[in-house]
């Protein structure tokens, strides 16, 4: 299914640069001259004149452009020193600390003219998070537009929102978005706006090429589940396959470019195989949450850590007198810390930024759906104190198992363990009410939960870490021996599938003893979720389960699911729209404190093509999907 969109997007962005104002002042393009004597209009690229890359100057019959660019000359003469300043982050969840980023990047740019100033994230920004469960990464792209971020990679969890909403961020975003290694997603009308590669000009008369690099394929093919990306994740070419052609084709369009810079999403390992295969100055990376900085065959490789805690500067240089298309004389990197992570150990960090009030404020306006969520109540047990996760260390307790039961039935498990020192609530809900900032205080950890497949040699020693079970599986208390699975009796000679904490899969003795003798069935880190989000997903699974249940027998039939939607779509129009949902769970879900934000994450999830309502077929699909078959 193809994605599209009223939005209408430059084929090939220029990069805003200005620091008050993303429209402002674009870094010019090394193909500015050719493109000026290609057409009459002359002058500075901006909005109303869009950048129009050669590919589509060709396609649209621009006669002699060819020639016009062969006939370039790169200059032989030496050219005068030239600093480029790169402000460089990786995989970001939380918008807390882009005010402090912005105070940094507008100090340290000082002295710097704005052409040689760029601003890059290398992947993983629009999920997961508790805004992106809400909002599909529209905060996230808004803040990252207020810096501005001036360029981008793909993260493989980008995938972690629908696919509609994807493109559409893609195209909120007013920067270039580089992608040089999923070639099928120019098959989609709403990624048009994705680019191979992007060529900048420097103030100083340099250039450089960026590229962008996603982990796929391959060995990295586990990291997605059956039709991420809308499919085109199956058809992702392995970044080391990938990039002597996407080098090669930046080589042939832009023969006078100085140097190539790769923004990746990939783990360490690869990124020092890819230094092997290609003299690239830097390699800006992504995908490893800790700080990495080091040199592997004269290429620094550059990773920043998570959530914005620190931001890489990375000064790129060209000593005076070389000649064009020279390599960089000189890299140096800069890690500067922006915040103190939650679990720093050492010394106080010397934090020296205070929050940009603008962004400050854009933070916060994009924060409010979040915050609204946090006060909602999500589920109604019974008022008898039974539901209760204090004492969780020291036996079965109802909450851990009602987590643990929702993560089996989101990601699709035979079962579902969870460590008792991950269950931090310590509270009994003597009202029967769960609200999301109940789930947020018992399940705080960032954490992913991923799905193992574990054989029976694994299972006998689970219950003696202090591991709880979902509501199938039944484990005997006097030998803490698993003698049933997703309700039937254990068989030794099965291999089940197990949702799991990845922490406790490398720290667990008996997990990872299995995991070391069986690396093929243990998932990456990143194949997962944190708990939070898929929490919120089996509640709101569970209010459509109760509304499309009509007769109260808790089977959902089909022609419930017809009942249920004749009934809520009040003006007949075949769709049912969020002030809908808000009558007919206030009708049908009378215990529970109906909440406009609530409703807009039932439709946010059952609502395929995105459009803000639910058709009959939608309901269908997605009460088969998440209900019926779980």
């Amino acid at each position: 299914m193809g994605c599209g969109s009223s939005v209408q997007r430059d084929p090939d962005p220029v990069i805003p640069v200005a620091k008050s104002s993303p429209e402002d002042v674009p870094i010019a393009n090394v193909d500015d001259n050719a493109r000026g004597r290609a057409r009459t209009q002359t002058g500075c690229i901006g909005k109303s004149e869009p950048y129009l890359p050669k590919a589509y100057l060709l396609m649209k019959g621009v006669e002699g452009l060819e020639n016009i660019l062969a006939e370039e000359e790169i200059s032989k003469e030496p050219l005068g020193e030239c600093r480029f300043r790169i402000f460089h982050f990786n995989d970001v969840y939380t918008l807390e600390n882009f005010p402090v980023l912005r105070s940094c990047i507008d100090a340290l740019s000082e002295g710097f003219d704005e052409s040689n100033i760029l601003v890059t994230l290398g992947g993983d920004f629009l999920a997961p998070s508790l805004l992106s469960s809400v909002d599909h990464g529209r905060g996230m792209v808004a803040v990252m537009n207020s810096i501005p971020v001036h360029a981008v990679c793909f993260g493989n969890h980008e995938c972690d929102i629908p696919f509609l909403s994807m493109c559409q961020r893609v195209q909120d975003f007013k920067g270039v978005w580089l992608n040089s290694n999923i070639p099928t997603f120019s098959e989609e009308p709403g990624l048009k706006s994705l680019v191979d590669h992007h060529v900048i000009k420097l103030a100083g008369g340099r250039s450089v090429a960026l590229i962008g690099l996603l982990c796929g394929g391959g060995k990295d093919a586990s990291l997605y589940r059956k039709g991420a990306f809308n499919g085109h994740a199956a058809k992702i070419v392995p970044v080391l396959d990938a990039v002597d052609d996407a080098v090669a084709r930046v080589r042939k369009a832009h023969p006078h470019v100085d140097c190539i810079i790769p923004l990746t999403h990939q783990e360490m390992r690869d990124d020092i195989e890819m230094s092997n295969r290609q003299k690239f100055p830097v390699i800006l990376g992504g995908h490893d949450h800790h700080v990495l900085n080091e040199v592997h065959n004269d290429t620094h490789i550059v990773k920043a850590g998570a959530d914005a805690f620190n931001v890489a500067v990375v000064d790129v240089t060209w000593a005076d007198g070389l000649p064009a298309r020279s390599a960089p004389s000189n890299v140096s990197v800069q890690i500067v810390p922006l915040a103190t992570p939650p679990k720093h150990k050492g010394p106080p960090l010397d934090l020296v930024y205070k929050p940009d009030p603008k962004v400050l404020e854009e933070v916060q306006i994009r924060q409010r759906p979040a915050e609204e969520l946090k006060e909602a109540t999500l589920a109604v047990f019974p008022a008898d104190g039974s539901l209760t996760s204090a004492g969780v260390r020291l036996g079965e307790r109802s909450m851990a198992t009602l987590i643990c039961t929702a993560l089996r039935d989101v990601a699709g498990g035979d079962g579902a363990l969870i460590n008792a020192g991950s269950i931090r609530g310590n509270k009994t809900y003597s009202d029967g009410k769960v609200r999301f900032a109940d789930l947020n205080a018992e399940c705080p950890y960032p954490s992913s939960q991923i799905v193992v497949n574990l054989g029976h040699d694994a299972e006998p020693g689970t219950s003696r870490d202090a591991l709880h079970c979902d509501d199938g599986m039944k484990v005997d208390p006097n030998t803490s021996m698993v003698f049933e699975v997703a309700g039937q009796p254990f068989d030794p000679d099965r291999v089940y599938r197990i949702v799991i904490d990845s922490f406790i899969m490398r720290t667990n003795v008996v997990f990872k003893r299995y995991a070391e003798a069986h690396p093929d069935a243990i998932p990456s880190d990143e194949s997962g979720q944190p708990a939070l989000p898929l929490l919120v997903q089996y509640f709101c699974n569970r209010i459509w389960a109760t509304l499309c249940d009509v007769n109260g027998d808790g089977v959902v039939e089909a022609h419930e699911i017809d009942e249920f939607f004749d009934e809520a779509d009040s003006d007949g129009n075949g769709e049912i729209d969020l002030d809908e949902l808000m009558v007919a769970m206030s009708f049908r879900l009378g215990d529970l404190d109906v909440s406009r934000i609530l409703a807009q994450q039932c439709i946010g999830f059952a609502d395929a093509d995105k459009n803000g309502t639910i058709s009959k077929a939608e309901l269908r699909a997605f009460i088969e999907a998440e209900v019926i078959k779980k």
